[in-house]
């Protein structure tokens, strides 16, 4: 056909290759779960998940709202590189500082071996490299995608994946460091994916220190941290509130029942946590171009929109990972964790749904709107409910009553949050598509319930082919308007 493009790397969408990007390394991530759980005991996954959750609590607090404002405040369309570069200067001297600082406040730990949270000072330097290497591979990301190198970040996510198994099985099997080799080995295998991508990105390549300290201005500074100021409480809240289960758990119940507890958690997060950050990695930047270029109502629409995808792309896992917990983690979690885990994979589903829709619905509308209050509103709702009620959950139920709990401060913060966040945009939450998407969820629900229970991994895929065609059907069937850019495109591609 003579006006057929040719396929190559240049023409295939941007949303395409973020997603294959997402896709491939969650499925690298994916194995590596059911790796770790295979190699290490449920005590010393329950350690390294205590390890790993304090690294990134600190890089939430100290890192994540610079990360925040690299896609909300770097963009700049009048720029050779679509970024503003004084406040790039001036956010990377803030991130250095801060490294700096973590550095030396971890050393100095060390060298008088203080205990700090219940953390050996041999730990700590670990910790802090950890969330170092964390901050670093989500800001060369974060500016990839504000830069729209799209292939660029495609090789830094599925890099990064395949090298942290890799040097994390040297480190845990050959040199037997256990948890925190494993937590040793994910911070360099980080590190070394940051340094790929400097290798190969000019832009890096021609990094000037004077430069960094000497192009920014006073007016960037102002408004930088008038903006991100908040955002150090929110994001710290944020992601306490999504580890503060697992401490209760350690504190009350042992490192062991940690392990048990994460195992599922970190399934649903490798699944429907990196569904919708998909999702959110295509959306976000373009619900803020249009916000800036086209005005509020283009976003708000947009908003509406984006919500129908999200309960729809939610609608598969939620089903299958709430139907057959049992099956689910005998094949993915081993024996190993699947006896104790398979009673609150459920509630970690409901849990993490909710979490999700938080973040990639209410969180943007706060963040487009620039309401900073606002979005320390959820965390604070979450952290407040989720602890009462976890410790009631564990005294009456152990891990399952914390999973439970789990659930309902998050339900209960969706709820909240959805009032305040309607008045800052008002948004239509109910509409055609989520009343239809409902009522599919409910059908599959059935389906599923009908299904004979699959003994093993053939049939649970089986069961699965089923429920996914089905799926399929049902949402082409009622017409869902949130299909049709998809279907439109599908149609010119003939």
């Amino acid at each position: 056909m003579p006006n057929a493009r040719k396929l190559s790397p240049r023409n295939i969408s941007p949303s395409i290759i973020s997603t294959a990007a997402l896709a491939i390394s969650s499925a690298i991530n994916f194995l590596g779960v059911m790796l770790w759980v295979r190699i290490l005991s449920p005590q010393q996954f329950g350690i390294f998940a205590l390890l790993s959750s304090s690294a990134l609590f600190i890089n939430a607090l100290a890192f994540e709202w610079i990360r925040t404002m690299v896609a909300r405040l770097l963009y700049d369309a009048s720029s050779p590189y679509l970024v503003n570069k004084r406040k790039s200067f001036l956010m990377l001297l803030l991130v250095a500082s801060i490294a700096a600082v973590l550095l030396i406040l971890s050393l100095a730990a060390y060298l008088s071996d203080v205990t700090v949270g219940g953390m050996n000072a041999t730990l700590l330097p670990i910790v802090v490299l950890y969330a170092i290497s964390e901050m670093a591979i989500t800001m060369i990301n974060s500016t990839s995608r504000v830069r729209m190198l799209h292939w660029q970040f495609f090789a830094s996510m599925v890099f990064r994946s395949a090298l942290v198994i890799v040097v994390g099985y040297v480190f845990v099997v050959h040199l037997r460091l256990g948890a925190e080799g494993l937590a040793l080995g994910t911070a360099l295998a980080q590190f070394g994916a940051v340094i790929l991508i400097c290798l190969v990105d000019p832009v890096w390549r021609k990094f000037s220190a004077r430069a960094m300290l000497t192009s920014y201005r006073g007016a960037d500074f102002r408004e930088i941290f008038g903006f991100g100021g908040p955002l150090i409480v929110s994001n710290g809240l944020t992601y306490l509130v999504s580890i503060i289960d697992r401490y209760l758990i350690a504190a009350f119940l042992g490192s062991m029942w940690v392990g048990f507890y994460v195992a599922p958690l970190d399934l649903t997060a490798k699944t429907i946590g990196i569904l919708m950050l998909a999702l959110n990695i295509v959306f976000y930047p373009a619900v803020v171009r249009a916000y800036e270029d086209q005005g509020r109502d283009v976003a708000r629409r947009k908003m509406e929109e984006n919500l129908a995808v999200q309960l729809l792309l939610l609608s598969l896992p939620v089903v299958l990972l709430t139907s057959f917990p049992g099956e689910v983690c005998r094949v993915v979690l081993g024996h190993n964790f699947s006896t104790e885990s398979r009673y609150i994979l459920p509630w970690l589903t409901i849990s993490v749904a909710f979490r999700v829709l938080i973040s990639n619905f209410i969180m943007i509308i706060f963040q487009l709107e620039k309401k900073t209050t606002g979005v320390a509103l959820a965390p604070a709702i979450s952290l407040v409910t989720v602890v009462p009620l976890g410790l009631l959950g564990m005294w009456l139920d152990g891990i399952r009553g914390m999973a439970i709990a789990a659930a309902a401060a998050q339900a209960f913060t969706w709820a909240v949050c959805l009032v305040a966040a309607k008045r800052a945009m008002p948004v239509r939450v109910v509409g055609p598509d989520v009343v239809k998407i409902l009522g599919i969820d409910a059908a599959l629900c059935l389906l599923a319930w009908a299904l004979p229970r699959p003994q093993d991994a053939v049939y649970l895929i089986v069961d699965a082919a089923i429920i996914g065609a089905a799926f399929v059907v049902l949402a082409l069937v009622v017409r869902l308007q949130a299909l049709a850019p998809i279907l439109a495109l599908v149609r010119r591609r003939r």
